[in-house]
């Protein structure tokens, strides 16, 4: 805010008296720059879980023999690693205030490839998909098949 100029030196130190403080305990032997990064990086780790969730309903598991729950967890990884894949893409697009991961796939869903015989084609692909598709940079969408 300083460099902004909406407050001087002055008003920022009377104020930063209620900011506030974290403390922070770990055997982690670095700056406290580098310890504090790594505590924000959990904010990422509980947005994933809180993905895997709600977004994705991944949080309830009826399974009873451990090659069954092995699948579950494998699929599960695979579906937050293209959830955050996309989210990726859409945060590098910086269009995260217009579209969410939920948006994207349910926009993509209206896509379907078509065979007939020996023949595969796409079925039409609406204008909204392709301005999606060209924002992200995916591609997925060819011309010819």
């Amino acid at each position: 805010m300083i460099a902004e100029k909406k407050r001087t030196q002055r008003e920022f130190d009377s104020e930063s008296r209620k900011f506030g403080k974290i403390s922070i305990l770990s055997n982690v032997r670095d700056d406290p720059e580098t310890v504090y990064n790594f505590y924000k990086q959990r904010e990422e780790i509980e947005q994933a879980f809180d993905a895997m969730k709600n977004e994705l309903e991944n949080d309830k598991s009826y399974l009873s023999d451990d090659d069954s729950l092995r699948g579950y967890f494998f699929v599960s990884f695979l579906s937050l690693y293209l959830y955050y894949s996309i989210f990726i893409l859409i945060r590098a697009a910086d269009l995260t205030s217009k579209l969410s991961v939920k948006d994207v796939l349910l926009k993509f869903s209206k896509v379907y490839r078509i065979a007939r015989g020996s023949r595969e084609t796409l079925s039409e692909i609406p204008s909204s998909v392709e301005k999606i598709d060209r924002s992200l940079g995916t591609n997925i969408f060819p011309k010819n098949l």
